[in-house]
């Protein structure tokens, strides 16, 4: 059982492996938008806090989670601005975002969004992997498919059509 699934089943085991795994960076993520350590901390604790007491609607695993975490922690430190618990001077900080950080986020994104994408293709047939592959990656129209793989037209379109069907039940939204 994976530290997110341990949450789901109220172990605090689970939070606590989260936290280890990601504490370091997100102390270091934080300051760069909040240049005061002891103000970074309790964002953190009061995130951790919000994920227990929301551990059953929380959606996200560990392929995931530092982005969500890094994002949330973002959010958080905002809010937390905007409600006055900071300085006005950390407004041009807040402001500001590391470009470094903005791509490990983006990254991230994409190896899960790749990760799903494979696991979801996958469990397509070969028939409606090569349909796609023909259609998407080699550019070409239903009447060409159709021809290459020894199929009437409609056939042709009704496999493209179940398998992008199969391949938006089988892929989940993220983030």
């Amino acid at each position: 059982m994976d530290s997110w699934q341990l949450l789901k089943a109220d172990k605090q085991e689970g939070l606590r492996q989260i936290y280890d795994r990601n504490i370091q960076l997100m102390l270091h993520y934080g300051i760069k938008i909040v240049p005061d350590k002891d103000k970074v901390e309790d964002a953190i604790h009061d995130l951790f806090v919000y994920i227990w007491d929301k551990r059953q609607s929380v959606r996200c695993t560990q392929h995931e989670e530092q982005g969500y975490l890094c994002l949330s922690l973002k959010r958080a430190l905002v809010r937390k601005q905007k409600n006055k618990e900071f300085p006005l001077e950390s407004v041009a900080m807040l402001m500001t975002t590391d470009n470094a950080e903005i791509d490990m986020i983006k990254d991230e994104i994409q190896k899960i969004q790749s990760t799903q994408m494979n696991s979801a293709l996958n469990q397509l047939t070969s028939r409606q992997k090569e349909a796609l592959e023909l259609r998407y990656q080699q550019g070409m129209d239903y009447e060409q498919i159709s021809r290459k793989m020894n199929m009437n037209y409609q056939s042709c379109r009704n496999l493209v059509f179940r398998a992008l069907s199969e391949l938006r039940l089988l892929i989940k939204p993220t983030l």
